[in-house]
């Protein structure tokens, strides 16, 4: 393992993080400016997410040709593109064609950046720790860049945030450049035949990665449904903004902390013990969000479903680490960002249209049961093809 390499790209994948927390606390206050329509400012953002779809699995198939050290600076030259769209927007029109160029920005730098992370660090005996490092410094970035995007929108204006995406994209250019071999080697190895649902077969073949499409499916309806249905929840308790954002800044505090010592824990025992740990851990949090009545209990189930990220997130990159091949990861990868995309915005919608029937007290609960059922399938199915697998290696034998 290379340590300046493994560094670098810490730092550039923070950057990443923080450039896309620069606009949010103003982004979708900025697109209003633009157009007057709430139709248009949705269409806005779905249309990213569609590509975000779209192009995971296109940048990680151009990966397969061109390697995915050229994707990733691709991308990073496509992020200087995007911020200007962004910027100099006249109307929402040009906004959504910036949205579209954002997308790709984003799969071909930053899925291949931790694609080319895990190819690092695959060799080394604290994958889980070295990732939760990882984690826990975007964790500080995202939360950084939230207070500046914030601060300096007030003080310059709605584009100043995207000037700062800029440079934090320069930044991250010139780091790559300086450490990574732009003329990476190609392994062509089962690529020139390679079909496009063959990484779905072969992922579903393989008991370790199946369980990872089972559990962070999950995990991402969480993420999707924390913004949603935490401030409906928190506000109709406490009728406080402030006490909103302060669970999710403890949130984000409890990754900082947690991550490189969950990681510890993972690699001294299994990432599945990380991931029975973590989805017992968001178990117990929903049904106790689904409970509350009171701001301590949001407080406690809140902590609790962060605390259980920090077991998964780990859990998860030591297992794509140590199961997917390196001339495919690439490719892997972006099949992944394009399911974890699909089941968050699945995730969003869903609980939108349940908001028109349903609490969200009533809806966590629902998301409570999903999850427990969720992992007992996802696990029990692992167990099954595990053992399978063993068998046919002893035969073989």
């Amino acid at each position: 393992m290379d340590k300046v390499r493994v560094l670098s790209l810490i730092s550039i994948s923070s950057l990443g993080v923080m450039s896309g927390s620069l606009i949010a606390p103003i982004e979708s206050i900025f697109i209003q400016t633009l157009t007057n329509d709430p139709l248009l400012t949705g269409i806005i953002f779905s249309i990213g997410t569609i590509f975000l779809f779209i192009f995971s699995i296109y940048a990680g198939r151009l990966t397969l040709k061109y390697g995915k050290i050229k994707i990733a600076l691709i991308g990073m030259i496509i992020g200087l593109i995007y911020p200007i769209l962004y910027a100099t927007s006249l109307n929402a029109f040009q906004y959504l064609v910036g949205k579209i160029a954002w997308a790709f920005a984003s799969v071909s730098s930053w899925n291949m950046i931790n694609a080319i992370f895990q190819d690092e660090i695959k060799r080394s005996k604290r994958i889980a720790e070295i990732s939760g490092w990882k984690f826990s410094a975007q964790s500080i970035s995202g939360s950084i860049g939230s207070l500046i995007g914030g601060y300096v929108a007030d003080i310059y204006g709605f584009r100043a945030p995207y000037i700062l995406i800029i440079i934090l994209y320069i930044i991250s250019l010139l780091i790559f450049i300086k450490v990574f071999n732009i003329k990476e080697t190609i392994d062509k190895r089962k690529i020139k035949k390679r079909k496009i649902h063959a990484p779905i077969k072969e992922i579903f073949s393989n008991p370790y990665l199946s369980l990872r499409m089972f559990t962070e499916g999950i995990t991402q309806s969480h993420w999707s449904i924390e913004p949603i249905l935490f401030p409906l929840l928190i506000y109709s308790i406490t009728q406080s903004t402030t006490l909103t954002g302060l669970v999710f800044s403890s949130m984000g505090i409890i990754a900082m902390i947690f991550l490189p010592l969950t990681g510890k824990i993972i690699d001294k025992t299994s990432p599945i013990t990380g991931l029975k740990i973590a989805f017992l851990l968001y178990t117990i949090a929903l049904f106790i969000l689904a409970f509350s009545s009171t701001y301590l209990y949001i407080i406690i189930g809140a902590l609790l479903l962060s605390l259980g990220k920090t077991f998964n997130g780990p859990s998860i990159s030591k297992i794509e680490t140590e199961n997917i091949k390196s001339y495919v990861r690439g490719e892997y990868i972006g099949y992944f960002s394009a399911y974890d995309t699909l089941t968050g915005a699945l995730a969003s919608l869903i609980t939108g249209y349940l908001l028109r029937y349903l609490t969200p007290n009533q809806i966590l609960f629902g998301f409570a049961i999903f999850t427990l059922v969720g992992f007992l399938i996802g696990y029990s199915i692992f167990t099954r093809k595990n053992k399978q697998k063993i068998y046919i290696s002893k035969i073989i034998k």
